[in-house]
Order: structure tokens, then C-alpha cells, then sequence
């Protein structure tokens, strides 16, 4: 497993890249594993961490590559809030055709401009350096789901058997600047936002969803 820093947060820390590839030939394509855009849903930075783990001693795929934003806030992340260090809701800061500064709440303060964060710059070049044929984003949320965006349909469903989650292409809520909106909507790259059931205790998060984020990058290795 190769490790290096794509970007660095408001307060200096490292945002750590992970990739892993098959041992014998070429990377055909990677898929993008992001964990932690809200600091405050721990759950993707236990399923990746523990899928990095495990894969960096028994990699699976054959010609997919895997590359890994395991804590894509560590601000937010170490301080236990949605938000980076500047009060910023990341996944409202993209750079998407809606993109708008008004706010109702304190958590999607979308910040002054669009990719005004470092932490959303280090995500735009990774996804430049990758070019990802899927992504899968880990959040948590009460309403779980499998919640889809641009040409995804077919993977969502795909995960959906795997953890009896119902595959949404509405998360119920305006999302401008989301993830979902500039890589699936917007670029047409397969997104998926995993919202996992919040407030699992984390055996039950891994037991339930481990065999899910497995089967994202296996989907993309047939």
C-alpha cells in the first residue's frame, strides 16, 4: 500500500491518500473511496480503514485499483464536528452549476465561494489525478440509504442486496455543492453516497457494511 498527502486541511494536517493495485498487471481502472467529508460520521473512516487494512495483506481485484481518502476532514474529524476547521460544510463547497452561498442551517455553510477549502481542492485534484470510474462516498445519516447519482443505478442495486438498503436517487433535501452533484451529475462519474445507519455501535458497522464496501470495488472488477 502506497501512502503520501494529497492536500493539507485549514489547521495543517495531512489529508492522507492510500492506493492499492493488483500485483500482476496494469490498473484498468481505480475507484475512489472517500471516508469522513463530515467529521462527525466516524463510519466511513472505520469500513475504510479496516478495507485498506485488509486488502493491503490480500488484495482481491484483478485490475481495479483502489485509491482511498480514508478522513477526508481531519479538522472536522479531530474536533468531532460536520464542518472543517472554517465552519465550512465540505460537501456543499464543490464547485457545481448550483452552487450557492445562502444557507438555512450552520452545517451547510457552503463557505465564501466555491473550492474556497483546502480540503475540497485536494478532493478536486484527486479526482483530476484519478479520473475514478465510481465513487463511493461514507456518510451516516438516520434515514439510511443507498443514494445514487449520475450513471449508478445498476451498481446502487448491486449494494442495495447486500445490506437491504433502499437505493434513493433524492436524498430528500436540496444538496447544492455536494459530491453527488459535480461528480455524478455534473462529470457523469458513478457516485454513490453510502449513508449508513448512524448510531451503529462499530463491530456492527463494519459487520453490516464491510461485505458493501467490497462488493463497490468488486461491482467494478467484473
Amino acid at each position: 500500500m502506497e501512502s503520501s498527502a494529497v492536500g493539507y486541511t485549514v489547521q495543517g494536517r495531512p489529508i492522507e491518500l492510500q492506493t492499492l493495485s493488483p500485483r500482476a498487471g496494469p490498473v484498468r481502472r481505480w475507484v475512489l473511496l472517500l471516508g469522513s467529508v463530515h467529521g462527525d460520521e466516524p463510519e466511513g473512516v472505520w469500513l475504510l480503514d479496516s478495507a485498506m487494512r485488509e486488502w493491503a495483506d490480500d488484495y482481491l481485484f484483478r485490475s481495479t485499483g483502489v485509491a482511498a481518502v480514508v478522513c477526508a476532514n481531519p479538522d472536522g474529524r479531530r474536533a468531532r464536528t460536520r464542518w472543517n476547521a472554517s465552519g465550512v460544510d465540505l460537501n456543499r463547497n464543490l464547485p457545481t452549476r448550483d452552487w450557492t452561498a445562502s444557507y438555512r442551517h450552520k452545517g451547510n455553510n457552503p463557505g465564501p465561494a466555491p473550492s474556497s477549502e483546502p480540503e475540497t481542492r485536494a478532493l478536486l485534484a484527486t479526482i483530476e489525478r484519478f479520473q475514478p470510474a465510481a465513487i463511493l462516498s461514507i456518510h451516516s445519516m438516520r434515514r439510511y440509504q443507498v443514494n445514487i447519482n449520475g450513471p449508478a443505478l445498476e451498481w446502487g442495486r448491486r449494494l442495495a442486496q447486500v445490506c437491504d438498503y433502499p437505493v434513493t436517487e433524492d436524498i430528500g433535501y436540496p444538496c447544492p455543492g455536494s459530491l453527488g452533484t459535480y461528480a455524478g451529475a455534473e462529470l457523469q462519474i458513478p457516485t454513490i453516497t453510502l449513508e449508513v445507519q448512524r448510531g451503529l455501535r462499530r463491530s456492527d458497522v463494519l459487520k453490516i457494511h464491510s461485505p458493501v464496501v467490497q462488493a463497490a470495488v468488486a461491482f467494478w472488477d467484473e
